[in-house]
């Protein structure tokens, strides 16, 4: 039972890390093929970003990439160790040691991600954040969206 639910736990994480790599190529989870989601960048006309936003954008998004990839490299090393200790059978303490790695590392994901964000609102004038959120709620196909960022 215990170990159903920490394979179960394991599965989610290792989901929702793979949740970040969207954001990152501009392409729906799962696709390498077909159109290409566009971004804030590929935008800046509709938005009337200058060259000087546009540069503090890309900044902000090379930044982010960087420090996902960094992140998500001690994920794949919290994983392999992780099933090392499942298959070894390892005292339970240690695979909750380690779940609890993998959690914080999934929790620094996700700040990386709202801290871009946040930057690139930033960057933004009024009118172009709300331009912006309307075409991502348009993109989402939501009324709402998910813009809270």
């Amino acid at each position: 039972m215990a170990r159903a639910r920490t394979w179960i736990l394991f599965v989610s994480l290792a989901l929702a890390v793979g949740s970040f790599a969207p954001c990152l190529s501009g392409r729906p989870k799962g696709k390498t093929d077909g159109p290409k989601t566009r971004t804030i960048i590929d935008r800046r006309t509709e938005l009337g970003l200058s060259d000087a936003q546009v540069a503090r954008v890309k900044e902000t998004v090379a930044s982010l990439q960087a420090e996902v990839s960094r992140l998500l490299r001690k994920v794949a090393v919290a994983e392999r160790d992780y099933l090392a200790l499942v298959e070894r059978e390892a005292p339970l303490d240690r695979l909750e040691s380690k779940l609890q790695e993998m959690a914080a590392l999934q929790v620094q994901l996700r700040m990386q991600d709202l801290s871009a964000s946040r930057t690139i609102n930033a960057i933004l004038t009024p009118q172009q954040l709300d331009r912006w959120r309307e075409i991502q709620r348009a993109a989402r196909g939501a009324p709402g969206g998910r813009t809270a960022r």
